[in-house]
């Protein structure tokens, strides 16, 4: 164990953990928190949930050995910052006396850190479940604390996406950190306090409700209207909008980015040409932060139907405060290939589409690229990397 916890080693996952983090919501700046003299609620039993912190694959991981989001919460608080706590009730139980207990602890303090989700065992293999919504106990804690008036923030603890729409709505931020390992504790701390900006960004997208599912960026909604002009009486759903909570590829920054001059080495190639497409991002802030750039490619013509969106490749960026960097993807043309039963894989010729943005649903820029000719490719499309470069 000594050459596994070694100090470096738990450095470096206090890194990841930290990096890992996604910022779903912050209006009004609520995060990072002031590091002024104050209460700080924290509350929730996950909180203090050692063993959820090693999430559902965890092996040999000893839960003695995990800083809970609780501890590393007191041991990295400003000076002057109080942290009281409130355990609620666990996400398998359901404890009234225990909401109501914390709803007076969060009533008594300046502002709260409510830490709801799902525990290690609701998440992973064979652990499906036919809704998403968080735990009947998990509701009606976040119903109590939520009816004290003070400003909360959502510590949201979850494997997998969950719908959490009302929750969301009623809460001045949302930091999804998913199971963070044996450094969550102090990671957490670094993001709340703004050591680290959170640059983590959804694998997926997460539902307004159980109902909207199945949802993937990347296909049209089963429940879209005919022509986004129509009534909303075409509307197969009559109570939900159709887009995601939170779209894949969201995730929130302290800082904010720009991005411009979006620019493609060559607007036509043949089947067998590479081309680069680029963008410069800066960052307009006065703190560094990292930005994750994604790059989309549509391909409106095709003799199959082919995705709304394909993610064809993104980069992790650092920048410094007021620095302009410019990122670059290259791609081959037989990454559009099709998959043909009696040919193989084909490239066909047609204009496709290529947009650079922060999310799949927050697009900055587009531009085209036409493939002259047919052609073969020899190998299938996802197989073939894009090769990225910054300057």
């Amino acid at each position: 164990r000594a050459a596994i916890l070694t100090p470096e080693s738990r450095a470096e996952a206090r890194r990841i953990a930290a990096r890992s983090m996604v910022l779903l919501k912050n209006d009004h700046a609520a995060l990072p928190l002031s590091a002024t003299p104050q209460t700080i609620a924290v509350i929730g039993a996950l909180a203090d949930d050692s063993s959820t912190e090693l999430g559902p694959w965890r092996a040999r991981g000893n839960p003695e050995d995990v800083v809970s989001l609780l501890a590393g919460l007191k041991a990295n608080a400003p000076a002057g910052t109080v942290i009281t706590y409130a355990a609620g009730s666990h996400p398998t139980e359901f404890n009234q006396d225990g909401i109501r207990d914390a709803a007076g602890v969060a009533a008594g303090a300046d502002r709260v850190l409510l830490v709801i989700g799902e525990d290690y065992d609701l998440s992973g293999e064979a652990r499906s479940r036919s809704d998403l919504s968080l735990p009947a106990s998990q509701i009606a804690l976040a119903d109590a604390v939520f009816a004290t008036g003070k400003p909360v923030t959502v510590i949201l603890v979850t494997g997998r996406p969950v719908a959490i729409e009302t929750i969301a709505a009623r809460a001045d931020a949302v930091l999804n950190t998913w199971m963070l390992g044996v450094e969550a504790g102090n990671a957490l701390a670094d993001v709340l306090w703004g050591k680290v900006s959170p640059a983590g960004r959804l694998p997926a997208d997460f539902p307004r409700r159980t109902g909207a599912v199945p949802f993937t960026y990347s296909e049209y909604p089963s429940g879209r209207p005919a022509d986004p002009d129509l009534s909303k009486d075409s509307n197969r759903y009559h109570d939900l909008a159709i887009t995601p909570l939170f779209p894949f590829g969201h995730g929130l920054s302290y800082a904010n980015f720009s991005y411009a001059a979006f620019s493609a080495d060559r607007t036509a190639v043949a089947p067998d040409e590479d081309f680069t497409i680029s963008v410069d991002v800066t960052n307009t802030s006065d703190r560094e932060a990292d930005e994750v750039v994604q790059l989309y490619m549509r391909d409106p013509v095709a003799s199959i139907a082919r995705p709304k969106l394909e993610l064809r490749g993104f980069k992790r960026l650092p920048l410094a405060a007021g620095q302009t960097r410019t990122i670059s993807f290259t791609l081959s043309a037989a990454q559009v290939a099709i998959w043909h039963r009696s040919q193989g894989w084909q490239i066909e010729p047609g204009e496709l589409d290529f947009m650079i943005g922060a999310s799949s649903a927050d697009i900055r820029g587009k531009l085209s690229v036409t493939v002259t000719r047919a052609g073969v490719a020899s190998a299938p499309a996802a197989a073939i990397e894009t090769r990225v470069n910054v300057q």
